[in-house]
This record gives C-alpha cells, structure tokens and sequence, in this order.
C-alpha cells in the first residue's frame, strides 16, 4: 500500500501523467539524426539520410560481432581485437532508414559502400547510439 502511496505524490509533485507503453516506444522510435550528404563528393546538394539511434538488441548485435574478435593472450593477459571488419557497415545496416522507419540498406549493401561514405556516416551514428572506438581501441591496447 506504501508503494501506490509513493508512486500518486511522485506523479502529483511532477505534475504529470504516465506514458503508456506504447507512447514511450513511439516516442523512442521518432528520434531520428538527418545526415546531409552535402559534404559527401558525388552526392546531390540538400540531400538527406535519416539515423535512428541503435536498439538496445542491435547494440547487442554489433558487441557480440566485437566481442567474437577478441583475443586474451593466456601468457601475458593482453587483450586484443583481431579484427572489426564489417562492424561499421553492420551499424550503418542497423541504423540508417527510410522515411517509414525500414532499413535503407542490406548489410551486404551497406558493405558495399566506400570507405569514404561509411566513415562520415559512422560518425553520427557513432554520436547518437553512444558507440566508442576509442574504447575498442583502448581495450585492443590492454
């Protein structure tokens, strides 16, 4: 009974209601980052992709690809990662999207991309879902 007590004055004292669940996921779901490709050479002025921040199973998805690359050397205790390749075209597949919220890229698509154009959009990916190389690369170094 002291629980439902606590719960009504922390709605009252914040003066708002509770979100349904299907309210928060929609309101999840709407934060998309628009990347113009203006930078990009090739790509059409005022152009436009859209980000979606990573899931949390799609973030799952990218560390399982990192963690199966990492090595613990048994003798000295060093840890390093063997390699990331098609880590960056896997989040550029999990994250970039149409304007109906479905994936713009297949993996094997975006794998095909250049080097160039997965950089620039790993970047705001990068940003927005709270992914860290630079915790890859210090644990590569450990």
């Amino acid at each position: 009974m002291t629980d439902k007590v606590e719960e009504k004055e922390v709605t009252e004292i914040v003066g708002t209601e509770m979100l349904s669940m299907d309210e928060f996921l929609t309101q999840d779901a709407i934060n998309l980052e628009p990347i113009v490709l203006d930078k990009l050479p090739g790509f059409p002025e005022h152009k436009t992709i859209s980000i979606k921040p990573l899931t949390q199973s799609e973030r799952e998805i990218l560390d399982e690809a990192i963690w199966a690359n990492v090595k613990t050397d048994t003798r000295t205790g060093q840890t390093q990662v063997k390699s990331l390749r098609g880590y960056k075209s896997r989040a550029i597949h999990l994250s970039v999207v149409k304007e109906d919220g479905s994936r713009m890229f297949t993996e094997q698509q975006a794998a095909r991309l250049s080097s160039k154009v997965i950089n620039y959009i790993f970047e705001t990916i990068e940003e927005i879902s709270g992914l860290k190389m630079d915790a890859l690369d210090d644990a590569a170094k450990k």
